[in-house]
């Protein structure tokens, strides 16, 4: 069975992905783009889906253009088909996610609150259809719904190995693959200034030597004052 809350979960989430979607359209991305994988497999649920639709609508009793179709609800039936889509979606989702932190080793740049909020979010929708089937002593609140179920389960699994692998394996480390360039940059800019290196002393040094070496080859020159006076330029930091 479909409750209004499932309805209101469903509506909240189409809204704020549609939000996010036109926030990737008019906002700088940078390199990133959908995978090809990612366009076959969500072109493939979108003509499914389509498929199913018209099927269900000519085989409606009210339209009865054909005489038997796939059903709107049921255990085999268009509206179920879409909960599985939102199964394998979630499972494409996770899964590239545990293997970039597992290849990366940390879980900088990715927010584990998210994650926190997605497993209360799974464990209080298992423990919805749950307490109403007992409540109600009717079990097809779960063996009706089984998408429902499945997705709640599997975002738990998933929420637990994103919180393992946050708090305990890898957590923010500051990975350089997880860095942006400008990050990177300054970091290296921050060493620099840790390590006491000044580019124009050094350029500085650079044309002092090569004066010494220089005058080392004109005769009647003194080279020990002259190397004495290009040491005096060189500026050292005991810092």
């Amino acid at each position: 069975p479909i409750a209004i809350n499932d309805l209101a979960f469903a509506t909240h989430a189409f809204v704020l992905t549609t939000i996010c979607c036109i926030q990737i359209i008019i906002y700088d991305r940078g390199n990133q783009k959908p995978s090809v994988f990612a366009i076959i497999l969500g072109s493939v649920c979108w003509v499914i889906a389509v498929y199913n639709i018209i099927l269900s609508f000519l085989g409606d009793p009210k339209i009865n253009i054909m005489p038997t179709t796939i059903p709107w609800f049921g255990s085999y039936s268009t509206i179920s088909f879409f909960g599985y889509v939102k199964v394998i979606v979630t499972t494409v989702k996770y899964i590239p996610q545990v293997y970039m932190n597992w290849r990366d080793k940390s879980t900088t740049g990715w927010s584990i609150h998210n994650v926190l909020l997605d497993f209360t979010g799974g464990s209080l929708s298992l423990l919805q259809q749950v307490l109403s089937a007992v409540n109600t002593g009717d079990w097809t609140f779960v063996t009706g719904n089984i998408p429902k179920f499945i997705l709640g389960f599997e975002s738990m699994v998933f929420d637990i190995v994103f919180m393992f692998q946050h708090y305990v394996c890898y957590g923010d480390n500051d990975s350089p693959l997880r860095q942006s360039k400008a990050k990177l940059l300054e970091q290296e800019s921050s060493d620099i200034d840790r390590g006491h290196i000044n580019y124009s002393d050094f350029q500085n040094d650079k044309t002092n030597n090569n004066n010494t070496s220089y005058a080392s080859l004109k005769p009647g020159v003194d080279n020990d004052n002259n190397n004495d006076q290009n040491e005096s330029n060189i500026i050292i930091d005991d810092d």
